[in-house]
């Protein structure tokens, strides 16, 4: 296994980083001058340069893992019922599978939300990713549909 599978792939850490998730990760992106970006091990001092080093900030991108995903994504979430449904609002069921294809692992995430007869009613992606990339693409999702916040996201990193 490379580090390449460990950690969020440079388009999803780019677009955390677009969206305000805080920059603190083990891995980094990282693209010194005119050089290919790649992967390296990052510790928490190296992150406390970068606050203090604006001229490097372009050139360096938190790459999670999984297990760093994990620890921010809800496992459920009540949301306001834009129906009327119950006073309580929705239930929003967060899952990800993963399985193989033809001896490739893939992975889906799942978003289901109750209707009005209480029946789940999923809202899913099949992706040719791996578990690291489909709880990237997961939190983009909740976070572009405001069910989560950056601050709270980055309140658990």
């Amino acid at each position: 296994m490379n580090l390449e599978q460990l950690c969020t792939s440079l388009e999803l850490s780019k677009k955390l980083k677009e969206l305000g998730i805080k920059q603190r990760a083990i891995f980094c992106w990282q693209k010194p001058d005119d050089n290919d970006w790649y992967l390296t091990q990052r510790d928490e001092t190296g992150w406390e340069f970068l606050e203090h080093a604006p001229q490097f900030k372009d050139k360096v991108i938190a790459a999670f893992t999984a297990g760093e995903l994990g620890i921010v994504l809800p496992s459920n979430i009540i949301i306001p019922s834009c129906y009327d449904i119950n006073p309580t609002g929705e239930l929003l069921r967060l899952a990800i599978n993963l399985f193989k294809i033809n001896d490739e692992f893939c992975s889906m995430y799942e978003i289901g939300k109750l209707d009005s007869s209480n029946i789940v009613i999923p809202d899913s992606e099949v992706t040719r990713d791996n578990e690291v990339n489909s709880r990237a693409k997961l939190l983009v999702y909740l976070i572009e549909n405001n069910i989560v916040t950056i601050e709270d996201i980055n309140a658990k990193i």
